[in-house]
């Protein structure tokens, strides 16, 4: 008996479509910003922007095969975005005091990209772990 073809919802497709969009995205701003001193941004931008383009393409091509290690992939991409986040906060520091509000309005940002990244890992595990199940069985 064949192995059973994976059955992607149309959630997993959407996903994997967007975090493959995603990564070429990661890459080309990885190589903009190590390749061309004339941004004016520092060398780490450049270092998250290729882990997250990395992470990003990983997750996508396990949500498309519907892997199980994609769950740990998607978790690495969540942290790069988070850590991303927190470095432009840190960076941007120097406008804190031109924007009356900036501190708060990064704050809240975060926490809606934190829910957001929280709903789709518990939706994500939620198909793969369904589907790792029905594979078994």
């Amino acid at each position: 008996m064949s192995p059973r073809k994976p059955e992607r919802t149309a959630g997993m497709v959407a996903l994997s479509f967007i975090l493959a969009w995603l990564s070429f995205g990661g890459f080309g701003n990885a190589w903009l910003i190590l390749s061309n001193d004339a941004l004016g941004l520092p060398s780490e931008f450049g270092y998250i922007a290729l882990v997250y383009g990395l992470s990003a393409g990983a997750t996508a091509f396990g949500f498309w095969r519907m892997r199980p290690w994609s769950k740990v992939t998607f978790r690495a991409w969540a942290v790069t975005c988070v850590g991303g986040q927190l470095e432009f906060a840190r960076v941007s520091e120097a406008f804190s005091d031109r924007i009356d509000g900036f501190g708060v309005a990064v704050a809240f940002f975060l926490l809606f990209v934190l829910f957001v990244l929280w709903r789709l890992n518990r939706y994500a595990v939620k198909i793969i772990s369904r589907q790792s199940v029905q594979s078994r069985a």
